[in-house]
């Protein structure tokens, strides 16, 4: 229980995965509007395999996750599941890089290490400073299946591997000429930190995410074990496909899936 060892009344904890925490936190901040004595506290990510042994351990009755589980998963463990959004996956860059378009070449160019200096792809000069994550982590998973010359890359001798999805958006945000990878809601909540730069001139949106020109996505999904909800946990997965909750995601360019799934 230590990862809820915080805990108590009226509190509802979602542990789990990096990319749904912006926009879980801006549902939970809507959610203790209109809910008097109900709150939603999303604590830092432990991953989607950490969410997963959560759930399993019944440490916790419902979990934050990137993708959703089979029915197969669901059936072994008795869980349920609410697809609740999709997300862009983007390459995104410290503040002060010059540039907001990039060819996949170029970024192949980038994330290798032959070029190392924004100046060579026509922006202002500055070190390239590469963060990437581990081969199985979601969103990496997404790019190499649209980009996939990306499934062979080495990385730049210099990169640095960021373990969270935390330490991604840190990492970005500290050095203002990196350049590595994050959701899209990441970069909406970021404070203008954080840059996304589109690709081959396709920029992420929303709305090209639900019309599917901009193909790399990651899904918010909550899954839960139905006999250990609260009266929170009860109501806070109604609130989140209610109008106002569908509100909430689409300000941090989330796209609300709930309407088209029930």
């Amino acid at each position: 229980m230590a990862v809820l060892g915080h805990a108590h009344a009226g509190v509802l904890t979602i542990p789990g995965a990096g990319p749904p925490e912006p926009g879980l936190r801006a549902l939970a901040v809507e959610f203790a509007k209109t809910h008097t004595g109900m709150a939603v506290e999303v604590p830092p990510s432990i991953g989607i395999a950490g969410g997963l042994r959560v759930i399993q351990a019944k440490e916790a009755p419902i979990v934050r996750l990137a993708r959703r589980l089979s029915e197969e998963e669901l059936s072994r463990f008795g869980l349920k599941q609410l697809v609740y959004g999709a997300d862009a996956v983007v390459f995104a860059t410290g503040r002060d890089v010059s540039i907001s378009d990039v060819t996949e070449g170029q970024l192949l160019s980038l994330f290798s290490g032959s070029k190392t200096d924004w100046s060579e792809l026509g922006a202002t000069r500055g070190p390239v400073l590469v963060f990437y994550r581990e081969p199985s982590e979601v969103a990496h998973q997404a790019i190499k299946q649209h980009l996939p010359q990306f499934a062979g890359l080495t990385f730049a001798a210099s990169a640095k591997l960021a373990n969270s999805d935390t330490a991604m958006r840190d990492g970005l945000a500290k050095y203002r000429t990196s350049i590595g990878w994050t959701t899209l809601s990441a970069v909406s909540a970021g404070s203008e930190r954080l840059k996304s730069l589109s690709v081959n001139g396709v920029q992420a949106s929303a709305a090209a995410v639900a019309s599917g020109l901009y193909r790399m996505r990651v899904e918010h999904v909550l899954v839960y074990r139905e006999s250990a909800l609260t009266e929170e946990g009860r109501r806070f997965l109604g609130f989140v496909g209610s109008a106002r909750g569908s509100r909430a995601l689409r300000q941090l360019d989330v796209v609300p899936l709930l309407a088209a799934s029930r």
